[in-house]
């Protein structure tokens, strides 16, 4: 995909190496959730973004 990075397999996601990390499970699992609450927002974003692109085919199309 254009404009995609790929990362190294030598090189761990931030993401997994936090995880990785000496961490109680509490800390894990907050991380995780506030993770996938970030997520949760960045899908709603795009949803928004793409209702307003649909609107616009249906008005120029």
């Amino acid at each position: 995909m254009p404009g995609s990075r790929r990362r190294s397999p030598a090189r761990p996601h931030a993401c997994t190496q936090i995880l990785r990390a000496e961490q109680s499970a509490q800390d894990r699992d907050a991380f995780l959730r506030e993770r996938r609450a970030v997520l949760e927002q960045r899908v709603a974003s795009l949803s928004r973004a793409m209702d307003v692109l649909d609107e616009k085919i249906a008005y120029h199309g």
